[in-house]
């Protein structure tokens, strides 16, 4: 969750979360936080449009689960 105050602290907020993908770190911006959760309701006032993965997913309010062992990864055998 990144939770700027100003424009400013967006920018740094960004360019944070940039460089900790890039570095394969975790981001350590004081406005960049994260939590574990099976399950996670977002609401806000007003609506807000929701993205996933890039692509349009409607509006909030939004509910989030996780459900464990759901995601089958198929690969090539390896050589």
């Amino acid at each position: 969750m990144v939770t700027p105050d100003h424009k400013w602290d967006m920018l740094m907020s960004a360019a944070d979360l940039f460089l900790s993908a890039v570095q394969q770190r975790s981001a350590q911006s004081d406005t960049v936080h994260w939590y574990e959760s099976r399950r996670v309701e977002v609401t806000t006032e007003p609506p807000q449009a929701v993205f996933v993965d890039g692509e349009p997913a409607g509006k909030t309010p939004l509910t989030v689960e996780c459900r464990p062992r759901s995601l089958t990864v198929l690969t090539s055998p390896s050589r």
